[in-house]
C-alpha cells in the first residue's frame, strides 16, 4: 500500500499542484476499497466520489447521495453534501433536515450551521438564523451567507453586532449593490 511504503507522505512538504496531480492520479488507479482501507488515502476516495457527484445533475445527484448516506450513514459529508444541494435547488425543507441530523451527532459542525442559518434566513426567522451564522464562523466567508447573517442582524436591530459585521467584509463583498441598502441602514442607526 502507497501508504504503508511512504509513510511520510501525509506530512510531506509537497506543493499542493504535485500534491493535487498524484492525488486526482492515484484516486483514479487505486481501487476505492484500497483507498478505503488507508486512513491516510481514505480521503482520496471521497474525492472521488466527489468529483462523480459533480457530474450528475437533478434526481441523479439526489438519488446517489441518499445512497451514499443509506450506505454510510455515520458520514456526515454526504448529508452536508446533500443538505447544501437541496438548498440550491430551493428545497429547504430538506437542506434543514439533513443539517439537523448532522448537528444532533455533531453539535458544532459549521457547515451544518452554516446552511441551518441560511434556510432560517430564507424563512425570515432572524433569531435562530443570525445564531447559526454566526455560530458557523463561515458568515463572512461568501456573498451569500454575508447578507444573510447582515440582514439578520439589520431585522433584529441590533445594530453594533451589524456594524461590526460589516466592517470585518472584505471590499468585494461589502461593495456588492445588494448590501448597499442593509449598509446604509446599518450607518443610518449604530449610533
Amino acid at each position: 500500500m502507497i501508504e504503508e511504503r511512504f509513510q511520510a507522505y501525509s506530512e510531506a512538504k509537497i506543493s499542493p499542484e504535485i500534491r493535487g496531480d498524484f492525488e486526482r492520479l492515484a484516486g483514479k488507479l487505486i481501487p476505492r476499497w484500497t483507498l478505503e482501507s488507508s486512513p491516510g488515502f481514505a480521503q482520496l476516495a471521497s474525492q472521488a466520489v466527489e468529483a462523480r457527484l459533480e457530474s450528475l445533475s437533478g434526481i441523479a445527484k439526489r438519488r446517489e447521495l441518499e445512497r451514499l448516506i443509506a450506505q454510510v450513514p455515520e458520514e456526515s459529508r454526504w448529508r452536508l453534501v446533500l443538505a447544501r444541494f437541496e438548498l440550491d435547488e430551493g428545497r429547504r425543507d430538506e437542506a434543514i433536515r439533513n443539517a439537523t441530523v448532522v448537528l444532533e451527532s455533531q453539535p458544532g459542525n459549521t457547515e451544518a450551521l452554516l446552511i441551518r442559518g441560511l434556510v432560517l434566513a430564507t424563512d425570515e426567522e432572524w433569531q435562530s438564523a443570525a445564531e447559526d451564522l454566526a455560530a458557523s464562523g463561515k458568515a463572512g466567508e461568501g456573498p451569500r451567507q454575508a447578507e444573510a447573517l447582515l440582514r439578520s442582524y439589520v431585522e433584529l436591530e441590533r445594530w453594533r453586532e451589524a456594524s461590526t459585521f460589516l466592517a470585518s467584509l472584505s471590499d468585494e463583498i461589502r461593495n456588492r449593490p445588494s448590501f448597499q441598502d442593509l449598509a446604509r441602514q446599518v450607518e443610518r442607526n449604530e449610533n
